[in-house]
């Protein structure tokens, strides 16, 4: 009602008038309102940018039929019917030209920014899946921006932030990541309107913040929007940016590095307590007398303190998702000379009351310690920073990054031990400098207890810093790290539970974490690998069913298919939006417990083989797969690997009596970890690798892999045979022999000569070898 009585647009709907428009002074917080109900959730914000009323006031926008709201999207600049002229200016953003974006294209390495490594899925095969609205979403967008520039001060913030968490919530969809062209598009001009319109806006507001005049030339309303902008600006900023490469560019552009380093260090100047005046009557009661229940707590932080507090964590923030990306942005914020803050930042609070902190002396300094959230800030930051190798070997070293961080992996909150291991998976890879140092902190005994807790993140987090520390590592500390793990724990992270193929839910939304893969079929349906330095509704109305049965979605390969066990064909671009099941779907993914607890049984998997995969690395491989055979048992790891590689309980009964069917297999990373694994037993010693010749059941689980749609899979898999075939020596010819002999037998060769014509040229060329070897041998 607001947006039709300021003309933003002009709703023709006879049917339903609009409601009488609030005041314009309450507007700030029913948006505020909203971005407090959607904050922290992918479904509520798609709740609310779907809703009905918010979906027609862009529909009803123009009289008579058909769809015109692409008329308010960033390349007509919001140019609503209300006005006849755009309310924004418009902005000229290049045609993607191509039809379908692969997001492991190196054709396109410019889309990569659309692409956020811990958000997206694969891509490929999403013409099957529910498609978002487009329109719609750039529509919201720009009414908010709209919105946020109609306003001034802490109202300005609050539109802001309300954008940041409508704009992540598309950005974070799940469901409608990588359409075709013209969705690739209208998400690449949403992303240049928010730029272009929306960054400098929020830039602006911290430079006001820390530009502010003094409080006694202000009035008790305007002190109050100041302090409150102070606090809360660079949080909105961090919240707007933290998904794009593009955005976190356009701030930088905008001068955030310059503007929130001096509210970063000024958070940290002596603070003056103010002192409450005498009065006759106590101002704290005497609690001896009291009942329990109506004693109060432990005193909070003076509110001097707690705002100084708020406006370092904010800061923290900001230049954590600046530095999230870009190396040339690190080095930026190192020059403004902010990495003692962040050493600063990481000292906790001392266990006495907070209230003790101002007792005895008026002023309280920077190293009287941090809160939670403020170390929570502070940790991210590092984690960004440690990101770069220059930074790790010069800077940060010479802070002394590494002892507070160990100190807070013994953090009684489980938070901070998460955000302190976090820290640790960069401070620990073979590269850092400080890796020698936290191992003899014994950050070793440390981070396996961590791997043990309850909490899937910290045990995921855990098992992916010792998989680092593994790496390039001398034998003893491999065999350390093994020892504090255990063996058999380790075996049982790995093996986990087997997850059936599918499991439908509810309305019939399955969510087993299961890839399809056809052997000599290259449908790219699976699972990208994610491993990176450290870097997670109503029933009714869903569509209904067709005469392959029920629609059923997978959420590891992002595609939905039919109950007839047959992946579905149906065209659905030619189907409208079904906003109903399309909430569903998005409420299922976030709020679904098995859907989640299978994540993170899949995500500690693949981190569990990836450190048995570093820990048998060619340096000391041949004693470390010895070592690993007699802790874990041969015939043990076989078996975790033949289970690996198999396809999962249930597919059989998913493909059915189809000659052609699909069988359903694990996520592509555990796959890609598995054969890892097996090419660095086939790079030990002469008997380990007749030890895994003779794995036959082995050998039929691999052979499938070798037409693997992800070709990372396909290039591992030539290089195990490469190494089975390789002949160190003329006393190993024989038994090399052997091995191409039994390869042959098993399909393997045949595997291999198939991929000649591969269309990666890596596998062609590892293919070039291995041919040469068995012809040489055969």
């Amino acid at each position: 009602a607001f947006a039709i009585e300021q003309k933003h647009v002009e709703c023709h709907d006879s049917i339903s008038p609009p409601a009488t428009p609030p005041p314009a002074k309450v507007v700030p917080s029913i948006l505020a309102a909203i971005s407090a109900i959607i904050s922290g959730s992918t479904y509520r914000a798609h709740r609310f940018f779907l809703s009905q009323p918010i979906r027609d006031l862009f529909l009803q926008t123009w009289p008579g039929s058909g769809d015109h709201r692409h008329l308010l999207g960033p390349r007509f600049g919001f140019a609503s019917h209300a006005v006849g002229e755009p309310l924004l200016p418009p902005l000229h953003i290049p045609a993607y030209g191509t039809t379908t974006y692969y997001g492991g294209s190196r054709s396109f390495p410019a889309m990569a920014s659309l692409q956020p490594r811990d958000r997206r899925g694969d891509i490929l095969g999403s013409h099957h899946m529910p498609r978002g609205d487009p329109d719609h979403a750039n529509a919201v967008c720009g009414w908010l921006i709209l919105l946020a520039r109609s306003m001034q001060g802490h109202e300005r913030l609050v539109a802001l932030r309300l954008l940041a968490f409508v704009n992540n919530a598309i950005d974070d969809d799940v469901v409608s990541m990588g359409h075709r062209s013209e969705h690739v598009q209208k998400a690449r001009e949403r992303e240049k309107q928010i730029a272009m319109l929306a960054v400098p806006l929020a830039v602006k507001l911290i430079q006001t913040a820390s530009e502010s005049k003094p409080p006694h030339s202000l009035s008790a309303q305007e002190r109050q929007g100041a302090h409150l902008v102070k606090e809360e600006a660079c949080d909105v900023l961090a919240l707007l940016i933290c998904y794009s490469k593009d955005l976190q560019v356009a701030a930088v552009d905008s001068g955030a590095i310059k503007q929130v380093c001096p509210i970063l260090k000024k958070s940290f100047d002596n603070v003056h307590l103010a002192k409450p005046m005498w009065s006759v009557k106590a101002t704290v009661p005497d609690e001896a007398n009291t009942d329990m229940g109506q004693r109060l707590g432990k005193h909070g932080l003076p509110p001097e303190i707690l705002h100084a507090m708020i406006c370092r964590q904010g800061a923290l923030k900001a230049l954590a998702t600046i530095a999230a990306k870009e190396d040339l942005h690190r080095k930026a914020i190192v020059d403004a000379g902010i990495v003692p803050c962040i050493i600063d930042s990481l000292k906790p609070l001392p266990v006495e009351s907070p209230m003790s902190l101002g007792q005895n002396r008026g002023q309280v300094g920077p190293r009287d310690g941090n809160t939670i959230d403020v170390i929570l800030a502070a940790c991210y930051l590092a984690r960004t920073m440690s990101r770069s190798v220059s930074l790790l070997r010069t800077s940060l070293i010479d802070a002394g990054v590494a002892k507070p961080i160990f100190q807070l992996l013994s953090h009684q909150d489980t938070r901070v031990q998460q955000a302190a291991t976090d820290v640790c998976v960069n401070l620990l890879t073979d590269f850092s400098p400080m890796r020698e140092d936290l191992v003899a902190e014994g950050v070793i005994r440390t981070l396996a207890e961590h791997a043990r807790v309850s909490s899937p993140a910290l045990r995921l987090s855990s098992l992916w810093a010792l998989k680092h520390l593994v790496t390039a590592s001398p034998k003893e500390i491999k065999m350390k790290a093994l020892d504090e793990l255990g063996a058999g724990w380790l075996a049982g992270a790995v093996q986990a539970s087997q997850a059936p193929a599918a499991t439908p839910s509810g309305g019939g939304v399955s969510v087993g974490l299961s890839t399809p893969n056809a052997a000599g079929e290259q449908v790219d349906l699976l699972n990208p690998s994610t491993m990176d330095l450290d870097e997670p509704v109503e029933e009714t109305d869903l569509g209904g069913q067709d005469e392959d049965g029920e629609v059923m979605f997978d959420e590891s390969s992002s595609t939905h298919y039919q109950s007839s066990q047959l992946r579905s064909t149906i065209e659905r671009s030619q189907q409208g939006f079904n906003s109903n099941k399309y909430l569903s779907t998005v409420r299922e993914m976030e709020q679904n417990p098995t859907l989640q607890a299978r994540r993170d049984d899949v995500a500690v998997q693949e981190q569990a083989l990836d450190f048995i995969r570093n820990l048998i690395s060619p340096e000391d491989g041949a004693f470390m797969v010895e070592h690993l055979l007699t802790q874990i048992g041969s015939s043990k790891l076989f078996d975790i690997l033949i289970a690996k590689l198999s396809p999962l309980p249930g597919s059989a009964r998913l493909a059915g009596n189809h000659n052609n069917a699909r069988q359903v297999y694990n996520p592509t990373p555990i796959i890609l970890s598995s054969i890892h694994i097996i090419n660095h037993i086939s790079n030990a010693a002469a008997r380990h690798k007749q030890l895994l010749i003779a794995q036959k059941p082995l050998l039929s689980a691999w052979l499938p892999h070798f037409n693997h749609a992800n070709r990372q899979v396909r290039v591992i898999c030539v290089w195990a045979v490469i190494s089975l075939t390789w002949i160190e020596d003329d006393s190993d010819r024989k038994e090399a022999r052997q091995r191409a002999l039994e390869l042959r037998l098993c399909g393997v060769e045949s595997a291999v000569r198939s991929l000649q014509h591969d269309p990666d040229l890596d596998v062609k060329e590892r293919v070039k070898t291995a041919v040469r070897q068995f012809d040489l041998l055969l």
